[in-house]
């Protein structure tokens, strides 16, 4: 249960704001996926004309940001159908060993007969299953021997959960958006842009937005 709380309380934490504060580049250690986490998706909205930023050009916390973008205003956050914008997310692979033999059974989606197909996957002590990114509601991704696999906050009886080497635990998460700017440029822009990190002074004319994909 210590580490069922431990993991929800990070993740959920970690899942609406991207926390990694050591500027590095993206390496195999990292996770691409698309889309934001969370059972309602982070986002931001400007609510105000001629606000500027600096962007990257590329996804990676190692470029200095130095183009300007001139944002639109507008509500921006995945699921929406406008303005057309690419989301990513940049989460920490993190090794969890696995403490004794089990057996653990999941759900997996059969796209031929369209329902879910009840899977058991065996796991031994020693093991190491990989965490990828959280999802949604409890959920999150796993890799196990290369094959992926959606797991609950159960698994986090049978394993280890490493506590990480700074406040932040071992769950980091980047949100990453890539956007058309009103001044004519192509910018990737950092969740954590918005915000300076710190989640409660936000850039003049931009606000947290939350979008019910529902």
């Amino acid at each position: 249960m210590k580490h069922k709380s431990i993991l929800l309380n990070l993740v959920l934490a970690t899942a609406f704001f991207s926390i990694a504060n050591t500027a590095m580049a993206y390496d195999s250690s990292w996770h691409k996926s698309m889309g934001w986490p969370g059972e309602y998706p982070p986002g931001f909205q400007v609510y105000k004309k001629g606000v500027k930023i600096l962007g990257r050009t590329s996804v990676n916390k190692e470029e200095t940001p130095t183009v300007e973008c001139v944002l639109k205003r507008n509500r921006y956050a995945p699921g929406r159908a406008l303005p057309a914008a690419t989301y990513i997310s940049m989460s920490k692979i993190v090794e969890l060993p696995v403490k004794n033999d089990f057996v653990y059974i999941t759900s997996d989606y059969n796209f031929e007969t369209e329902n879910f197909d009840e899977v058991r996957r065996s796991f031994k002590a020693g093991d190491f299953i990989e965490y990828l990114n959280y999802g949604a509601e409890g959920f999150f991704t796993v890799r196990f021997n290369g094959a992926e696999f959606t797991a609950d906050q159960d698994l986090f009886n049978y394993v280890e959960v490493p506590m990480g080497t700074d406040e932040d635990g071992p769950f980091i998460e980047d949100l990453w958006v890539n956007l058309s700017c009103f001044n004519n440029v192509n910018v990737w822009l950092m969740f954590s842009d918005f915000d300076g990190g710190g989640h409660d002074q936000w850039i003049d004319g931009v606000q947290f937005y939350s979008h019910n994909p529902y």
